[in-house]
């Protein structure tokens, strides 16, 4: 949200002085959002879905499963960030990583 707004007020400061925005600073805001969020995003990621399984059980064992449960075969659309997309059929509170689905919003 503070990215979309800073991106706004940087649009809207270009707009009001009178300088033409070039179209690679759209490219260059869209960059930027994803170098900022990527690698947090990512680390997440890779983290909850190759690490996690081997950290055993305990009493959140089952919510852990259900949020990383089809990612052997989705794990492409959380490195395109079309999780919101892909699979079109998800059923809430389960599937792979579908609480990074803000992060696929920014961008």
């Amino acid at each position: 949200m503070l990215s979309s707004f800073f991106a706004y007020i940087y649009i809207t400061h270009a707009i009001n002085t009178g300088k033409a925005l070039k179209d690679w600073a759209f490219v260059r805001l869209f960059a930027n959002r994803y170098l900022r969020l990527a690698p947090v995003y990512y680390a997440v990621f890779f983290f909850g879905w190759l690490v996690g399984p081997y950290l055993l059980s305990g009493p959140w064992w089952y919510t852990y499963q259900m949020g990383f449960c089809n990612c052997q075969q989705y794990w492409w659309s959380v490195l395109t960030m079309t999780i919101n997309f892909f699979p079109s059929y998800m059923i809430a509170n389960e599937g792979c990583y579908y609480w990074g689905w803000f992060v696929a919003c920014e961008m």
